[in-house]
């Protein structure tokens, strides 16, 4: 099925390898598959050129896909499971579509990708078609020192 047998060990040099581990391992507990891997392949390196990475925080697997949050990048990276460079997408910033640290991300059955961009302080949901949303944007008078709940728009 997933990986039968044969995983992504990590993606770059090791620093994403407990990330990725625990994303395998308990998607395989899941599916109950075994848990005896084998050592498959890696890919990236340190850097801004697509397929290397600066602080890759998660990874998610959708549809043959391998998603990657590239944090101090701030872009989703997307590669095959061979590790081969397929798209991104996201830039620094502020506005819709752009992240200030993508941290952590999500995909739900249909194939829509939600990313933590921490510090713009919310949540951007990109769906299928290209179009993207953001919810969860933290209102300004709750910066700093307040300790009402968070405020969602």
């Amino acid at each position: 099925m997933l990986f039968t047998n044969k995983i992504i060990v990590s993606l770059c040099s090791g620093l994403c390898l407990g990330v990725l581990a625990s994303f395998i391992l308990s998607t395989t507990h899941v599916m109950g598959q075994s848990t005896s891997f084998t050592y498959y392949t890696k890919w990236g390196s340190l850097g801004e050129a697509d397929g290397q990475f600066d602080g890759q925080n998660d990874v998610d697997f959708y549809n043959g896909k391998v998603y990657v949050a590239d944090y101090a990048n701030h872009r989703i990276q997307i590669f095959d499971p061979e590790g081969n460079f397929i798209t991104k997408f996201g830039e620094g910033g502020e506005g819709d579509g752009q992240f200030h640290k993508a941290s952590a991300m999500s995909i739900d059955s249909e194939g829509n990708i939600y990313v933590a961009d921490q510090f713009n302080y919310r949540v951007q949901k990109f769906t299928n078609d290209g179009n993207s949303s953001k919810f969860g944007e933290v209102r300004e008078q709750l910066m700093g020192n307040s300790t009402d709940p968070l405020v969602f728009q």
